[in-house]
């Protein structure tokens, strides 16, 4: 299954929200350049059990053994490499 930026988006925001709301920040001021770890939003922990929600709610295997994590530290990087790795697998 592929997923795409607004699938991800939505998700995020839900799975998220109430980090996102002791931050102060709404769901939908998750852009691109969003930056998990600089805005305080996710730990190195935090990050990879939002990469294992994601592979429980898409169905998906992700595999990261030749990506570096802080590559995907933006939602806008994220949201490119899993619509480019989940596409050929769904």
């Amino acid at each position: 299954m592929q997923i795409t930026k607004p699938e991800l988006h939505s998700f995020v925001a839900d799975t998220l929200r109430d980090r996102l709301s002791a931050l102060g920040v709404l769901g939908d001021e998750i852009d691109d350049d969003f930056d998990f770890f600089i805005s305080g939003l996710l730990d190195s922990f935090g990050f990879i059990d939002l990469l294992l929600d994601i592979e429980r709610r898409y169905h998906v295997e992700l595999n990261l053994d030749n990506v570096n994590p802080e590559v995907l530290s933006t939602f806008g990087s994220l949201a490119r490499w899993l619509e480019e790795n989940t596409k050929a697998h769904g």
